[in-house]
This record gives C-alpha cells, structure tokens and sequence, in this order.
C-alpha cells in the first residue's frame, strides 16, 4: 500500500521569519582525491523551522535527528505548538519555565506515542530473557526478529537548539550538540562572536561531573567517547539511553537514566543594544566539516562567523547567505580529504542565519566612482494653478478653427515662460514642471483634418479643441503641445478665443497690422526665450533653433555676459516675468482689436 500523504501541521503554515537564510544538505563521502564518493542509504535526517506567531513571537530551530526521522519530526511538530500556545507574559523567568517546559512536554509526548512499541518489546524480552543471545535466537528466532524491529522504532532522538524572539528579547535553549552564535560588531568594530548554547556531549567537563554522579566510571566515558550509540548526553528521544539504559553495558551500574532532556536555557539578550550583529543556528555537521579544515576547533565558531559575515557584505538580500557558506565548507571539506589523502565522511549540514541589521552590500557599494544622483534644480517651480494655464504663442495667430495635429518641423523646447500663476503642475508633486513646445513654422491648408494623424499640422478644424473629423477653414493656425515632467503631452490650442471652432473673417487692413504687429511680438518673445533657455543645452538644443532662425540672435551669442550669480539670477527672472506679462497684455490688446475690425 502506498503510504499516506502526511498532512502539515498549523505551526507549518505560519509566516516565515524576516531576514532569515536557511539551508540544508545531505551527507557524503570523499575519497582521498576530494571528489565525491556518494552519500549514505538514508535520507536528510536534520530538519529546520523559521516562522513568527501573531508578529510577535519569532522561534528559529535547528533540529538534528538520528537513527531516523521519527523523533525529529515529532519535534518538530509538538514544539512550536507547546511553545506558541503557553504564557510568555510575566517577564524573563516566565519565560524561560515556558521554554523548559517545551522540551520536557515534547519528550514525554514522544514516548506516549511510541509506548505501544516499548510495551511490546518489554513483553517478548520477558519471554527470552533466561536464553543468551544466541540460544534465544536458536529457539525463538521469530521473538529476536521483531525485537529488532522494535528496537529501530523506538532508538531514534533529536538534538535541538531553538532562539526564541519576543518583546525585542532572545532567549536562546538547546539539549545535544547544536549550536547557537550570538554575533555583533563592538564600539572597536570588531566582530565579537558569543556562543549561547553548550555542548550536551560526553567530552564536556560538566556532563562528566553529571554523569559521574550517577555512578558512572568517568574515565571510561572518557575512553569510550559516547553515551551508548551517540555522544549526545542531553536529547529528545533516544529511549537506549533513558527507560532501556539498563541494556547497555557501561550504563546498567547507574543509579538513575544518563540520558536527559533537560535543556539549557539562556539568559535573556536585548536585541536593541545591537546595532550591528546577526544570529546563527546550525548543526554538528558544518562546524565538525569545517574544523576538520582548519584543524583548530577552538576558533571554528569565529571562523564560520567571518565566513557569514564575508557573505553578507556581499549580498543584496540575505536569501544565498546560508547556501553560500555551506557550499564553501564543502568546498573546504573536500580540500582536507586531498590534503591528508583519505577518505572521511561529511555529515548531514543545516545553517540558519537571522540577520539583526548588518549592512549588506548595498551599504559598502557607496564610493566614490558610484556617487548618488542628485538632481539638478528647477529654475521654475510649479505649483497646482487656480486656474486653467494661459499658453503664449511663438508665431502667428489664427481667430478662427480648431486645434489640429502637432508635429513637422523643429521645435523649441522651453522651460515655462509663463508666471506661478499661470504655469501648468502635475498632480503628482508641487514641485513637477512642464514646458511648452513651440512650432518653428506654420502652414495654410485646406485639406481635412484627421485626428489620428501623428505628423505635424497646423490645419484648423471645426470640431473644436482637439477636434478629429469635419472640414477644415481657410487660414493660418499655431498649436503647441504643453510637456509635463512626466512626458506627457497635451494638445493646447494658441488661440485666445472662447468658442474654439467658429470661423471669423479677417479685415484686409486689421489682418496686415495684424501681422505686422504679431512680427515684433514674435521677435521680442524669441529674445526672452533665448534669455530663459538652460545654459547647459548644447549645440542641438534650443540656443542654436533660435539662432537658425534670426542672425540678430547669433550676433548676440558673442556679446552675452557670463551667467550671473544666483542673486542676480532671481532678478532677471522677476523681470522677465514683468516684461512677458506687459507682451502678454500687449497680444490681448491685439485681439481684442482685430476681433472689433472684423466683426465690423
């Protein structure tokens, strides 16, 4: 039958941790050439969990199974439910009586759940226990056959190192071999690195003085190097060593279970007192791969923290932090096989790594060569108008027609000339500006106009504003387009008339003065566009448009004073205004005057 598929648990379906970089590998074996020989018959056995519960309580934990996945995917599962739904309120003890109470509850709950298989196993070893080994296998070989397999559901267990956030506090917990490293850079800017955890292995002095005071001979211990199967003193699970302790020789003589799962919990750390630091969970297998390196266990915890810390300088985003530095140590791994020409296996890796606001690379990229861009400030702020924008023609009117298409020719690109009260804004920004693009020249036609059309026209029409369709009038007629900050352009109509669109005729003598009149405004507003343009346009800007069009403008180009200071630049702007709004009067009176001569 095929097994069933394992439904996640709640406490898998929660937000994942901010900052956080996880990863984790198989095994393998390298020969003594440094490549790889392949991995064990089994699968992954470490796992890992980042999650946050209700944006409040934050739990990272590196959990390192063996002799199978049973225990630590219990663990896995029952923590974080234990700890998201205890109290945590009630201060720094409160919570760390939360926290060891986690632990205890996770094991005893394990054992409930394989209580069954331990039951039974007692029972068939009852029924052999007058045989030897070999004897009980000779006379009840199918008894001896289902102890073993009872012995495998029920040896497996779990090293566990979590870190727990809450209220801007870390409190860092672990039984087994896991560890924790606590790291920041000092007032020096040194790179400090601190290990919260304690290694809970038979080699540690205080698990010998613990172990010792159950009777055990410690200088065996010592010898032997483990505590049955394992060196880990302190687990989840691991029932050889706890309950069935009494089947391993150099442990039946002890008084109570070696085993244990009481953990070792922390102090509590404000994390607001770190400017600079990042916090680092991982299992046995990346520091005992790296040490075996390096050759110096000693400095193996700093080491892998420079390694983190080299990662992260470099890094945009903390996501390939971890796979990073485990890609290095193997790399490092497979380097120390070649150089002492053996083989060695390397163990199961997970590296998690929480970043407590250490730059990354965006941080250290500033140079010199790389400066900010900052932009160049507008000569014309625009503000949001009280009123529909005015736009001043460059060239000839026309009284009568529609706006047509907009294009052909060279055009003008100009700053507004218009004052703040006039001066089209975006509504983006108070500060956005726009500029009015002007046409060189204007054309008479009598063809229709399309408003699909994307060349340049000036063809009236009868629609109206922006008007597609319908028969076009006889006459000259200018349009300009108005450019906002964005690129956006709008079509705007040069003629000053309210009813855009109907036709008036034009007296002989009023259209000559007309014409006359508009030569000298035109000559005039061209000069104060050439005084207004940007000084930094080159050659294919607007200074030289100006200058193809009247030499008096090119004669000038050699007589003008270097720019004035930005004192006397607020000045001439002042005046230009002053002068553009007396024209502006001046175009209105000469409206108003061949409007009054061809309605007569």
């Amino acid at each position: 039958m095929p097994k069933p598929r394992e439904v996640p648990d709640w406490t898998q379906r929660l937000p994942q941790a901010p900052g956080c970089s996880v990863f984790s590998c198989l095994n393998e074996y390298v020969d003594k050439d440094g490549n790889q020989a392949g991995s064990s018959h089994r699968d992954n056995e470490d796992r890992y969990y980042n999650c946050v519960y209700q944006g409040q309580i934050e739990l990272l934990m590196v959990l390192d199974g063996h002799d199978g996945s049973r225990a630590v995917n219990f663990a896995l599962r029952h923590f974080p439910s234990v700890l998201f739904r205890s109290q945590l309120d009630g201060g720094e003890e409160m919570v760390r009586h939360t926290i060891r109470h986690c632990f205890l509850d996770t094991e005893k709950e394990f054992f409930v759940s394989i209580d069954p298989a331990i039951t039974k196993k007692v029972t068939l070893q009852m029924e052999i226990n007058q045989f030897t080994s070999a004897s009980a296998y000779k006379h009840f070989p199918n008894q001896v056959t289902e102890i073993q397999q009872l012995d495998n559901e029920i040896s497996g267990g779990t090293a566990i190192v979590i870190a727990l956030i809450y209220d801007r506090m870390l409190y860092v917990a672990n039984v087994g071999d896991s560890r924790a490293l606590l790291c920041f850079v000092d007032g020096s800017g040194n790179l400090c690195v601190e290990q919260l955890s304690v290694d809970h292995v038979v080699g540690s002095e205080g698990e010998l003085q613990r172990l010792q005071s159950l009777g055990l001979d410690r200088s065996e211990l010592r010898r032997v190097g483990r505590l049955g199967m394992h060196q880990n003193t302190r687990s989840i699970g691991d029932y050889a060593i706890k309950g069935g302790y009494t089947d391993v020789d150099i442990l039946r003589h002890a008084s109570g279970e070696p085993g244990t799962a009481e953990p070792h919990v922390s102090a509590g750390i404000d994390l607001s007192s770190i400017r600079y630091g990042f916090l680092v969970l991982m299992s046995d297998g990346l520091y005992d791969a790296y040490q075996t390196y390096t050759g110096n266990p000693h400095s193996v915890n700093k080491d892998i923290a420079y390694l983190i810390k080299s990662e992260i300088e470099k890094a945009y985003d903390v996501g390939r932090v971890a796979q990073n530095v485990v890609n290095t140590v193997k790399t490092c791994f497979r380097q120390s096989c070649r150089n002492r020409m053996r083989n060695d296996r390397m163990d199961d890796i997970t590296l998690v790594v929480r970043n407590l606001c250490y730059p990354l690379a965006s941080y250290f990229k500033r140079t010199v060569s790389e400066p900010e861009v900052v932009p160049r400030p507008r000569e014309h702020v625009m503000t949001p108008p009280t009123a529909p924008p005015t736009v001043m023609p460059s060239s000839g009117f026309n009284w009568g027609g529609g706006v047509g298409g907009v294009g052909g020719g060279p055009l003008i690109h100009s700053q507004s000339l218009l004052g703040d009260d006039t001066a089209a804004a975006s509504n983006n920004s108070s500060t956005s500006t726009s500029r009015l693009v002007f046409p060189i020249t204007t054309t008479t036609t009598t063809t229709p106009h399309s408003s699909s059309s994307s060349s340049f026209s000036t063809e009236p029409s009868s629609s109206g504003l922006g008007g597609g369709g319908g028969s076009s009038l006889m006459g000259r007629h200018e349009v300009g387009r108005l450019v906002d900050s964005h690129g956006k352009e709008t079509n705007v109509s040069l003629s000053p008339r309210k009813g855009v669109g109907a036709a008036v005729d034009h007296h002989p003598i009023a259209h000559q003065q007309q014409q006359q009149q508009q030569q000298i405004l035109q000559q005039q507003l061209q000069h104060l566009q050439l005084q207004q343009s940007p000084p930094h346009e080159g050659p294919g800007g607007m200074r030289a448009a100006m200058m193809a069009m009247d030499p008096a403008v090119a004669h000038q180009q050699h007589q003008e004073p270097p720019p004035p200071s930005q004192q006397a630049r607020v000045v001439e702007e002042r005046t230009s205004q002053q002068h553009h709004h007396q024209l502006q009067q001046q175009v209105s009176g000469t409206v108003a005057t061949a409007s009054a001569v061809s309605m007569d």
